[in-house]
C-alpha cells in the first residue's frame, strides 16, 4: 500500500517525514480531530528485524510503551509522543537513574498479558552467533549454549532497550521499537551493558558493570553471574552483526571478554 492509501486509511493529515532509514520511514502527521500522530512504514529489511515487534506492540496495552492506534501489515500509526529521550539523563551524568528508569519499564512490560507463540525464540536470534566462526568468540559461544540449554522462561521480550528506545509521555516515560522476542526476562536488561554505545567509558567501568549486575539481578530473581552471562550472549549477536556488515568488532568483544571472565574465570 503506498503512503497516499496508508495515510488515507488511517485519516492522517498534514503527513510529513521525519526520520527516514533502511529499516522504517517515519511520518509526523494529524488526525482530523487534531491529534498529533507517527506513522511507521517499515521497508522489506525492517520487516525482517522489527516485523516481530509491531506485533508485539499492538499487544502492548500502551501504559508503558507508545500507543498503537492503528496497524495495516507493514505500516503501524502511533500516538507521537514528544522529543525528550531518556539518553537526555546520560548525557547529563544521571546514569544509575536512568537505569532505574528502565528497570522498572522493563519490569513493567514483562507483566502484561501478551502471546508469546508468534515471537522468534532466542536459539533463532543467536543462529547466527552461534555458527560465527570466530575464535575469540568460542568462550561466549559456549557460555550461550549452556543458557539456552538451561533456559526455562519464556515471556514476551522487547529486544531492544536502551535510552534512546525510552521516550518522556507526560510526568512518565514508555518504550518504543521493540524487535519482539520471548525468552527469559533477564535478557531484556543486556542492553543495558552495552548500548548507548557512544558512553564506551561509562560500559567499561568495571564498578559499575558489577552494580548493574547485581540490580537486574534482584529484578529478575536471579543471580549476577546470570545477567553478565546473558550480556556477553547480546554483545556477542552485536560483534556478528557488526563483523557481517563489515565494522569494527573491537568494543562488543571487549564486553564479551570482560563478561565471560567474570562468569567462567578459568
Amino acid at each position: 500500500m503506498h503512503k497516499s492509501e496508508l495515510l488515507d486509511k488511517f485519516g492522517v493529515v498534514e503527513a510529513s517525514v521525519m526520520r527516514e532509514s533502511p529499516q522504517a520511514t517515519h511520518y509526523a502527521g494529524r488526525l482530523a480531530d487534531g491529534h498529533q500522530v507517527v506513522l511507521k512504514v517499515l521497508s522489506g529489511k525492517g520487516m525482517q528485524r522489527e516485523g516481530a515487534g509491531l506485533r508485539l506492540l499492538a499487544w502492548y496495552s500502551g501504559a508503558h510503551t507508545v500507543a498503537v492506534l492503528a496497524q495495516e501489515r507493514r505500516a503501524v500509526l502511533m500516538e507521537r509522543l514528544g522529543v525528550e529521550l531518556l539518553i537526555a539523563r546520560w548525557q547529563a551524568g544521571a546514569v544509575e537513574g536512568a537505569e532505574d528508569v528502565v528497570i522498572s519499564l522493563v519490569q513493567a512490560v514483562h507483566g502484561a498479558a501478551v502471546p508469546v507463540d508468534e515471537l522468534p525464540d532466542l536459539q533463532t536470534h543467536f543462529a547466527a552467533a552461534l555458527a560465527w566462526d570466530e575464535p575469540a568468540a568460542l568462550g561466549a559461544q559456549e557460555v550461550l549454549r549452556g543458557l539456552l540449554t538451561e533456559a526455562d522462561e519464556a515471556v514476551a521480550l522487547h529486544g531492544d532497550v536502551h535510552p534512546r528506545n525510552t521516550m518522556r509521555r507526560g510526568a512518565g516515560w514508555c518504550l518504543i521499537d521493540p524487535i519482539g522476542l520471548r525468552g527469559p526476562r533477564v535478557f531484556d536488561y543486556a542492553n543495558m551493558f552495552l548500548n548507548p554505545w557512544d558512553f564506551a567509558d561509562v560500559h567499561k567501568d568495571a564498578g559499575r558493570v558489577e552494580r548493574l549486575a547485581e540490580k537486574v539481578a534482584t529484578a529478575c530473581s536471579t543471580s549476577p553471574q546470570e545477567v553478565l552471562g546473558w550480556t556477553a550472549a547480546n554483545a556477542l549477536w552485536w560483534a556478528e552483526v557488526r563483523a557481517r556488515r563489515g565494522f569494527g568488532i573491537k568494543y562488543p568483544m571487549g564486553m564479551v571478554q570482560r563478561c565471560v571472565q567474570s562468569t567462567h574465570p578459568t
